[in-house]
């Protein structure tokens, strides 16, 4: 995806993208009893606002067979590997690069889902992959089901804007709330926004205050300046329980 996304409506502000195409690694994260597990994304983000519905492909290819179960823990390894096989392939502009992709993306394995997402969504140029919005959306859906954090902030960018299927705003708050329980800042500065605007969500500006002041403290600029801004709406009431609730989310 690129870097930013959905616009509020007429409000000027934007939710945020995250994860450009340089972003190679992927890791797994499971939330834990008791608290948050968290994964910081270390590639680059930037600011863009989302491509209107116009722009979307309208054909749908016939999405290529795939395993959406996460593989047996004893397969990782051998799936690791052929994975990293791919990597280097594609890194080298190998053409068997994509295929060795899509049998590995095949077998389950989510940061192989992931990467192909990715490359359908245009983020990546190879030859004989053409972008396909719905077949992003496919394989996004796979990986964020099979735990990767940064595929549940795309996924819910996706749902946001209509991207590769039919817009859905809940399903969308549904899923940055997932990433934004690994700790991608992004998505807990959109889900702020869509508490704050209801959007997808009930409107619940103590909720809003709550996760934009998580993202202010994973240092999001945006985030601190809605803050401020929120601050001033809210009683010292619905402050204080808002600045309690981030104490248990772990960093």
């Amino acid at each position: 995806m690129s870097s930013k996304g959905p616009q509020k409506s007429g409000l000027g502000e934007t939710l945020k993208k995250a994860f450009k195409a340089s972003s190679v690694a992927v890791a797994l994260t499971a939330v834990g009893a008791g608290g948050y597990a968290v994964l910081r994304d270390e590639g680059n983000s930037g600011q863009a606002p989302i491509k209107p519905d116009a722009a979307r492909k309208t054909d749908v290819a016939t999405p290529i067979a795939a395993a959406a179960i996460t593989p047996p823990v004893e397969d990782r390894a051998a799936l690791e590997r052929q994975f990293q096989d791919a990597v280097q392939a594609l890194t080298a502009n190998d053409p068997v690069g994509i295929d060795k992709l899509k049998a590995v993306a095949n077998q389950g394995y989510a940061p192989a889902q992931f990467r192909l997402g990715r490359i359908y969504d245009g983020e990546e140029g190879f030859s004989g992959i053409t972008p396909d919005k719905t077949q992003a959306r496919l394989w996004t859906q796979r990986a964020a089901e099979g735990g990767v954090s940064r595929a549940m902030h795309n996924l819910g960018l996706m749902y946001y804007a209509g991207d590769g299927g039919q817009p859905d705003r809940g399903q969308a708050a549904t899923w940055f709330r997932r990433a934004a329980e690994r700790g991608i800042v992004d998505s807990q500065y959109n889900l702020g926004i869509m508490y704050r605007e209801g959007i997808g969500v009930t409107l619940n500006p103590t909720e809003a205050y709550k996760w934009l002041l998580i993202a202010e403290a994973g240092g999001d600029k945006e985030a601190a300046q809605a803050v401020a801004d929120l601050k001033a709406e809210l009683s010292a009431p619905q402050r204080r329980i808002a600045e309690f609730r981030p104490t248990g989310f772990r960093r």
